[in-house]
């Protein structure tokens, strides 16, 4: 019985001085055995450095729930950070634009190089590139879907097209929101649909687009990314003429 009373006091002193050392030192996943069996030990050679390898974005490990620092949401609209650019560069931009699982992986920027500044160049990478670190699987784990604009809509007129890209919301780099009236009025629903699934976000077959609540799992027609005073978090609500994909209110 007392042999079973250190080990149950060892191992709770092994767990606290292992949390002690994460947030003393960075820490090896490896180091956690020699921790864990020799915790006053270990309290004797804090000063010793110990390194953790950093988790690749991409890559989680199905055996172990990593636990990541919580960054603010970013989100955007992209005709916001475009404001300051005249018309015609604003169109060639959005124009080039090339989409991977609804993020924006390629665009030309050097368009705007005689007619902003450099500050101005790189907030606009910064956001429309921007890279979020998310908790668990997360959306860069899909099948690949690609997105070339200048190929997915050369047969929509110009106006309806820059209004369409203009009005794309992004939260953390992946899209989850946009207005698609213009589309719907002047391509028609199907090939509106066939725009959608192409940039959305939300991994897989997009079914029934016009149901809205299929917002939980997927994308919906008539609702929009947003937040409100009931509600803070970004989320679907309903808005005539928009779509709302679900990573609008994932946590991921």
């Amino acid at each position: 019985m007392r042999n079973k009373i250190e080990a149950a006091v060892f191992g709770v002193l092994g767990l606290f001085v292992f949390a002690c050392v994460s947030a003393a030192a960075e820490v090896n996943m490896s180091d956690f055995d020699t921790i864990y069996a020799h915790p006053m030990k270990t309290v004797n050679n804090l000063k010793v450095e110990i390194n953790i390898p950093k988790v690749n974005q991409e890559i989680v490990s199905d055996k172990f729930a990593v636990e990541k620092p919580v960054e603010s949401i970013q989100a955007f609209v992209m005709k916001d950070i475009l404001k300051d650019a005249p018309e015609n560069k604003v169109s060639d931009f959005l124009n080039s634009l090339v989409l991977k699982n609804g993020r924006i992986i390629s665009a030309d920027v050097d368009v705007f190089k005689n007619v902003l500044s450099e500050s101005g160049i790189n907030r606009i990478k910064d956001a429309i590139f921007h890279k979020h670190v998310s908790n668990g699987v997360g959306i860069n784990n899909m099948p690949a879907r690609y997105a070339n604009i200048s190929k997915l809509m050369a047969d929509v007129p110009e106006q309806a097209r820059n209004e369409f890209l203009g009005s794309m919301m992004f939260k953390n780099g992946a899209f989850v929101s946009a207005y698609v009236g213009g589309l719907l009025k002047v391509v028609g629903k199907d090939k509106t649909d066939v725009i959608i699934k192409a940039v959305a976000t939300t991994s897989g077959e997009i079914h029934a687009l016009n149901s809205r609540n299929l917002c939980d799992t997927q994308v919906c027609y008539d609702a929009i990314c947003k937040t409100t005073s009931a509600d803070p978090q970004l989320h679907c609500e309903d808005h005539i003429n928009s779509v709302c994909d679900s990573y609008c209110h994932s946590y991921n």
